[in-house]
């Protein structure tokens, strides 16, 4: 499961473009709990996005329904 990496990784990203010199220069206790929410949000996003099915999506029916 790769989402797993991918969250840590939005995190620690996101921290560090707050917090480095060529970044934002934040605090960094500041710039880890923003980086924590960033990555909190995207996985809840991808949670929302590929596990939760869409109101009204299709399911596996056919498009169409021929008979003869």
């Amino acid at each position: 499961m790769a989402a797993l990496p991918a969250t840590f990784m939005v995190a620690v990203t996101v921290s560090y473009i707050l917090q480095a010199p060529e970044g934002f220069r934040l605090a960094a206790g500041v710039s880890s709990i923003i980086g924590l929410v960033a990555a909190v949000a995207c996985m809840a996003l991808f949670i929302v996005r590929v596990y939760l099915p869409a109101k009204g999506a299709l399911t596996d029916t056919p498009l169409e329904v021929v008979k003869h």
